[in-house]
């Protein structure tokens, strides 16, 4: 029997043995969200804001409710035309993955020969703590490099004086909820740090 036959007899006899790839996983240790914030100017005690969505979407309205119900428990008034503007945005930011490459388990190669076959041979490849093989899966399938997350943007102005006095950004793991779930955890950890200066602190979505 040709080395070739033997290579492709063990191809078939090895075919049932090829993993499946998993799903992607997410890293358990990053943090669920975290918020920034930065003070320009320090803001009035229990000022009295008009809170303005720069997208008039129906998510977004019902998420200005939300934010004026935050403001008010933590003593903020609420007006139509006050000089002082809470403006927010929000949006989704897609993640990236990437391929850590396939199961191999037989390798074959062949060498001289009219067709080039007359050297051929295989290599089972038993064990490969990174690609895998016969007896381990490696590290095959597809892992999540950065996570898709949900953003929150806040910031407010003095629109007599053109001037910006404080912003924020809340940022959390898509994977932890659906979007009304994640603005009820984010929205009193913005409203929490208005008027401060605040660099990456985490927080849970819980």
């Amino acid at each position: 029997m040709s080395a070739t036959a033997v290579a492709l007899g063990v191809v078939l006899a090895l075919a049932p043995a090829t993993a499946q790839e998993k799903p992607p996983a997410g890293d358990s240790a990053a943090a669920q969200a975290f918020v920034n914030s930065v003070s320009y100017q320090p803001l009035p005690e229990r000022a009295v804001v008009t809170v303005r969505p720069l997208d008039n979407s129906n998510a977004n309205l019902k998420l200005k409710v939300s934010i004026e119900e935050a403001l008010r428990a933590k003593g903020f008034g609420i007006t139509k035309d006050s000089p002082l503007v809470l403006s927010f945005d929000t949006r989704d930011e897609v993640g990236a993955w990437s391929e850590t490459g396939r199961r191999t388990i037989l390798e074959l190669r062949a060498e001289g020969g009219r067709e080039g076959g007359e050297y051929a041979h295989a290599k089972v490849n038993v064990f490969d703590s990174a690609s895998g093989g016969l007896l381990n899966e490696g590290r095959s399938g597809t892992s999540i490099t950065t996570p898709s997350t949900y953003r929150i943007d806040v910031t407010v102005d003095d629109r007599t004086s053109g001037r910006r006095l404080w912003q924020g950004w809340a940022i959390a793991n898509l994977a932890y909820g659906e979007r009304n779930d994640l603005d009820r955890a984010m929205i009193p950890v913005i409203v929490q740090n208005l008027g401060r200066t605040t660099t990456r602190q985490p927080f849970n979505l819980q």
